[in-house]
């Protein structure tokens, strides 16, 4: 077991979320398949996309599990796309709605709940205070499972960042970047985006999805110069037209003379995709020759009866000579 671990490389992290599983477990089974042979084909994808995409119950020795098999199974073309479009949806729900984590907010709640037990005791008696001490802690109760779904979720969006890091599937730049929006998940992201943009290839223009290259613009607002210079250098391999403003705007205030540098050196590269892009709209159309009804010339018509003698002739347009 020991020459396996070494084999994969896996994380100790990892190999006790495994062993927590139980034995019939399907993704302990999946797991230790893929460690006995790394070569071996995984055909049921549905316990790992449940444990990775699961709303409900997360248990995170499954998610670690699930995601160490992701991003490590030989996987065929047609599995590669559906995982990496689950694990996408699953990041975007994952990271919706979340806050940063604990915060200040449990500090702020207690002195609202002992300023309002002093006001109740002080005014109201002391039956008030249980009341009003009855309300603080259920609400206490349900910002406490707040906070703990928020957790769960980080967790969740975590390990998706590294199993996508590994996938490493150009289809899931956009959503990879839009992670680093979130500092407790911006380090997992922006490794994720610079292992995903180390893998395009020019094949790639113009096949990721539509809001790629716009996600990657939006992202230039708040991304460090280190995750700045790995977006550039994917609008390099798959930016068009859109990516020109933004660029432009940091070629005129760049945060290093690094990143002003690439993004000059990039602005050339997006105005010729631009100007290839609307090439075909500006092709000529073939003309046509107005309507002139003097050209007109009466030719037989065909599929006719010979009981309608009025459609024996019909006008046709040509250069003919007059009749003399």
């Amino acid at each position: 077991m020991e020459a396996e671990n070494k084999a994969h490389n896996i994380d100790d992290k990892v190999l006790k979320a495994i062993r927590s599983l139980r034995k019939d477990n399907p993704l302990r089974q999946q797991a230790e398949k893929i460690l006995a042979d790394p070569s071996s084909s995984i055909e049921d994808l549905h316990p790992m996309l449940q444990a990775l995409t699961s709303r409900r119950f997360r248990n995170r020795s499954k998610i670690v599990a699930a995601a160490w098999i992701a991003s490590s199974a030989n996987w065929s073309c047609e599995q590669r796309e559906m995982i990496t479009q689950q694990l996408c949806k699953s990041l975007r729900w994952a990271m919706s709605g979340w806050s940063g984590g604990f915060g200040l907010s449990w500090l702020y709640s207690i002195y609202v709940v002992v300023a309002l037990e002093l006001f109740a005791a002080y005014y109201f008696g002391l039956g008030s205070a249980f009341a009003s001490l009855s309300f603080a802690a259920y609400m206490l109760v349900m910002l406490a499972l707040t906070k703990r779904e928020t957790f769960s979720k980080l967790i969740q969006a975590r390990v998706t960042l590294e199993a996508l890091s590994k996938l490493a599937d150009p289809a899931s730049l956009g959503t990879s970047v839009n992670a680093t929006k979130h500092a407790a998940v911006r380090d997992a992201a922006t490794a994720a985006l610079a292992r995903i943009t180390a893998n395009l290839r020019p094949e790639h223009y113009g096949a990721v999805p539509n809001d790629t290259v716009p996600s990657l613009c939006k992202a230039l607002d708040w991304a460090n110069p280190d995750a700045s210079q790995i977006i550039l250098n994917a609008l390099a391999v798959i930016g068009d037209g859109r990516a020109i403003q933004m660029v432009e705007r940091i070629v005129q205030n760049p945060a290093t003379p690094e990143i002003g540098t690439a993004a000059f050196e990039l602005l050339p590269i997006l105005r010729q995709r631009e100007m290839e892009s609307k090439a075909p709209t500006q092709l000529l159309r073939a003309g046509s020759r107005p309507y002139d009804k003097e050209s007109e010339l009466l030719r037989a018509a065909v599929c006719t009866k010979a009981d309608e003698p009025e459609l024996l002739l019909r006008a046709s347009i040509g250069n003919a000579e007059e009749p003399r």
